[in-house]
């Protein structure tokens, strides 16, 4: 009877996927990672540099994901984290600390490809793209005397976030560019890519239909939040990358 009434004679149906939205955020830091934040502040101060490095990326560090490899050997020292699809490497001496991001491959010089990332040079404000050989990548470096934890922080986010976007855009833009550094990618499952493309289709027909039921003088402001809504939501589903995420951009700047 009980059975029948709450279904305990059921099978348990195998779990669904775990399916991951939106960008990863280090805003809420739990409060024993931001102690280390002013550990590395007054470590700094006190010209404990290497100390100072220890507790940096010890806040930097996410436990749950373990996003961030940290080893030094007295005042020697690597690291390595992950920022989207691209992967940061780093080292540190006694005298700098230098950071870089692969970016892509460049068999042959290109005055086009060149000219983008002089251009692009003159809004950065800690990094800067460099070749090494047929190697593209952007480079991050301080003096160790100079290197407190505010300027590696947003040094180190900078040389993360923008090498992550501009890959990506560079390949698609430049034929003579080849993606490189990419082995440590895991593709999205089958099951994830089914259930975002279901609602990616769902939510722009919801919108196409929508939009020409309303008078476009009255409503004005109303459709363009409702496009402005559309746009954050695709990319909090798939978090895309390259000339979408570009382009994704574009609209929310024209919104705003």
């Amino acid at each position: 009877m009980l059975d029948k009434l709450f279904g305990w004679g059921k099978k348990k149906e195998a779990p669904e996927p775990a399916i991951f939205f939106g960008r990863y955020s280090d805003n809420n830091k739990p409060v024993g990672k931001v102690n280390r934040w002013t550990e590395a502040d007054s470590l700094f101060k006190e010209k404990k540099y290497t100390e100072s490095f220890d507790a940096f990326f010890e806040y930097l560090r996410d436990d749950s994901i373990q996003n961030v490899v940290y080893e030094r050997n007295g005042a020697e020292g690597r690291f390595e984290f992950y920022q989207g699809s691209k992967m940061v490497r780093g080292n540190f001496n006694k005298e700098e600390l230098t950071a870089e991001v692969t970016l892509a491959r460049m068999p042959q010089p290109s005055v086009p490809v060149m000219r983008r990332l002089l251009e692009m040079n003159f809004s950065l404000f800690y990094s800067r793209f460099a070749l090494d050989d047929d190697r593209l990548c952007m480079r991050f470096d301080s003096n160790i005397e100079a290197a407190t934890p505010s300027k590696l922080y947003y040094g180190l986010k900078e040389l993360s976030t923008k090498g992550d976007k501009q890959d990506d855009l560079l390949v698609q833009d430049f034929a003579i560019l080849e993606k490189t550094d990419s082995e440590h990618i895991d593709e999205i499952p089958q099951a994830e890519k089914e259930i975002k493309y279901e609602y990616l289709q769902k939510w722009l027909k919801q919108t196409l239909d929508t939009i020409p039921s309303l008078d476009n003088d009255k409503f004005s402001g109303g459709i363009s939040y409702i496009l402005l809504s559309l746009v954050y939501r695709i990319d909090y589903l798939l978090c895309p990358e390259g000339k979408l995420l570009h382009e994704l951009e574009k609209i929310a700047g024209i919104y705003f």
